[in-house]
């Protein structure tokens, strides 16, 4: 029995460390991503229909997972590391959760080395609703950036896989154009009308 107990601590202690190589892997990914022109990233991995020379060997999808996991300050500081699972998908589960609420759940000692990726996700659907209504609002120019990001991404991908698309491409945006035109130009007669209304009731308020 004590031969088996060494050998499942020395099993337990790899996997812990194969955890601390994914998270480094995942912010070498990061920056990669920071790095390269827009819509060329995911040419870098192995299920990309027109990958670079020699790409690495996991798809999108895997490298995604190690990213958010990366990008989690909480789940990427050392002195966390010891409440973690060793499993990545599971870590990649809690990487979801929003900060505060992964926080809270670490210090309410929720988070163990024993957790399960079934009770990670249990725990998500648990927490994630009141962690969300406590998430601050985000800056107009965070929310802009990366809009503009997801776009720019998508258009490039597109017409660099698929040229003959560039057509219907342009059509849907003229079709965004023209709707977010005509919601504008909506907008501005609800304020006119609203501006008209306050103007209205000043003046009869000074009889």
């Amino acid at each position: 029995m004590q031969a088996v107990r060494r050998r499942w601590q020395e099993f337990e202690a790899t996997m812990r460390k194969s955890l601390e190589y994914a998270i480094a892997i995942g912010k070498e990914l990061v920056a990669l991503k920071e790095a390269v022109p827009h819509g060329q990233f995911g040419r870098y991995f192995q299920d990309s229909k027109d990958p670079v020379q020699d790409p690495l060997p996991f798809n999108r999808q895997w490298a995604f997972k190690l990213m958010t996991a990366a990008e989690s300050d909480l789940l990427a500081n050392v002195s966390h590391a010891k409440h973690l699972p060793a499993d990545l998908e599971t870590v990649y589960q809690l990487a979801t959760l929003p900060q505060p609420a992964l926080e809270a759940a670490i210090e309410a000692g929720r988070i163990t080395p024993d957790l399960t990726r079934a009770e990670a996700k249990a725990l998500k659907r648990e927490i994630s609703p009141k962690a969300i209504v406590e998430k601050p609002q985000p800056l107009q120019e965070e929310v802009w950036a990366a809009c503009e990001r997801t776009i720019t991404d998508a258009v490039d991908d597109a017409v660099r896989l698929f040229p003959q698309l560039d057509w219907r491409i342009k059509n849907l945006l003229d079709h965004i154009s023209n709707t977010l035109n005509n919601a504008i130009k909506q907008r501005r007669k609800l304020q006119d009308r609203d501006s008209a209304i306050d103007q209205h009731d000043q003046r009869r308020g000074q009889f």
